[in-house]
Parts: C-alpha cells; sequence; structure tokens
C-alpha cells in the first residue's frame, strides 16, 4: 500500500516537472516568435527604404542615429544593408541560443559570416545603437577582437 502511494506522488511529481518544463519551453518559443516578427517587420520597412535613393535618404533621415546629411547614397546603403545583415545573423544567434536551430548550421553561418561583418567599424557601431540583443552584441565582440 505504501509502496503504491510513493509511486503515485513520484508519479505527481513527474507530471509536474513536465508541466513546468512544457511551459518555459512554450513561454521561449512564443518570445523567440514574437522577437522573428518583428524582425521582418524591421526587415521589410528595411526593403522599403532600399527600394530608391529617395527612399533611403527618407528613411536615413527619420530614423539612423548615425545619419549625416554628407553622407553618399553608397555609404548609407552600406549602412542599411550592414543593419539587415546584423538582424539576420543576431536571429541565427538566438534560434541557436533558444536550441531552435542546429548549432552546428548556426555556428557554421555565424562563423563565416560575422567576422568580416564585425571588421567593418560602422556596421560594427550599429551593434551598439539598434538594441541588439545583449549577448549577441558580447558574442560579437569577442569575435573583433
Amino acid at each position: 500500500m505504501v509502496f503504491v502511494q510513493i509511486f503515485q506522488i513520484l508519479l505527481s511529481i513527474g507530471a509536474l516537472i513536465v508541466a513546468i518544463l512544457a511551459f518555459i519551453r512554450t513561454k521561449t518559443a512564443r518570445r523567440t516568435e514574437s522577437y522573428r516578427l518583428i524582425k521582418e517587420s524591421v526587415n521589410l520597412l528595411n526593403t522599403l527604404a532600399l527600394q530608391n535613393d529617395e527612399n533611403l535618404r527618407i528613411a536615413d533621415r527619420i530614423t539612423a542615429q548615425e545619419s549625416n546629411e554628407n553622407d553618399t547614397v553608397e555609404e548609407i546603403k552600406e549602412r542599411w544593408i550592414g543593419f539587415i545583415i546584423l538582424n539576420v545573423l543576431e536571429s541565427i544567434y538566438l534560434a541557436k541560443h533558444y536550441g531552435e536551430l542546429d548549432h552546428d548550421y548556426a555556428e557554421n553561418a555565424l562563423d563565416k559570416l560575422l567576422p568580416k561583418i564585425v571588421s567593418n567599424d560602422k556596421i560594427f557601431n550599429l551593434l551598439k545603437k539598434r538594441g541588439y540583443d545583449q549577448n549577441f552584441v558580447h558574442y560579437c565582440e569577442n569575435i573583433k577582437r
């Protein structure tokens, strides 16, 4: 009789642990999905900005903290395209961090792309000014060193 009661208690504890882990996993997945949707919206706006030089100058003047009216269109495009690439790489980093992307695939992508990106000081400076995940920023800083 005692054995059955102990077994029932252990089953209840196990079920509780499974429920808690499922809740945590779901919460993380929701957060990641929300983050991804925001990034998609930002990149849609980036696409609009990059459609033509006039849109680019307007978007840069309105949103870019690094904006300078003397910047050439090429300099502005470089900054905006760098921003888009950083968004993609941050998404890869976060998906890897939350276990939603194959670790080796993510590491391979980050190892191949990030060193060149962070070697560009103008693009690297965007990391500190554009609201990137602090763990991603530290990851990039370590690569730049």
